[in-house]
């Protein structure tokens, strides 16, 4: 468990925002791990993660960098940049930043999720490219043809979280998130 020291300006300025891309990096952390939260996931798991991992068996590079970006106690910090404060964007618009990241950023980003040095077939220019390609086919096969179902289920899950923060605060609002987080 961590400590999360956030300052009174910084949650003041929170909200909630709907993310396709944050939506994709966790359909990718559920493929790439290979566990189901619950019985639909399960059933969606079934129907993709043999598609995904034959993917990967096509690509090494990939592979070894899905390994590396998710790792055990952290994901790498260019998959996963925070939604812009002045609405939101369309998947495409959030990949794009991906696609921008400095190899150098990448590069950095992967060895701190990996908690080692970077292996040699990772120091490479082009994974920020090779990032954002997995994450498109991730939206484009796995998560755009369940979007409108999944969009509507957050935006319940924003407007219940709203009215918590209302009558509890963040305290309310945060606490049944995730096990143990408060």
């Amino acid at each position: 468990m961590g400590w999360w020291l956030v300052s009174a300006d910084t949650l003041a300025q929170s909200r909630f925002v709907i993310s396709p891309l944050a939506e994709t990096v966790g359909s990718l952390i559920t493929l790439a791990r290979g566990t189901a939260a619950h019985p639909g996931e399960r059933a969606w798991l079934e129907a993709h993660r043999p598609t995904y991992a034959g993917r990967l068996a096509s690509d090494p590079t990939t592979a070894l960098l899905v390994r590396a970006a998710l790792g055990h106690d952290w994901i790498a910090d260019f998959l996963t940049p925070a939604p812009p404060g002045d609405g939101e964007l369309p998947f495409s618009g959030e990949v794009a930043g991906i696609r921008q990241t400095p190899p150098q950023t990448a590069q950095a980003d992967l060895a701190v999720s990996l908690g080692a040095p970077l292996p040699a077939a990772l120091r490479r220019p082009d994974l920020p490219g090779r990032a954002a390609d997995l994450l498109e086919w991730v939206w484009r096969e796995t998560v755009l043809p369940y979007w409108p179902r999944r969009r509507r289920i957050i935006e319940a899950d924003v407007v219940a979280r709203t009215a918590q923060l209302s009558q509890g605060g963040w305290a309310a609002a945060i606490a049944g998130m995730r096990k143990g987080m408060r």
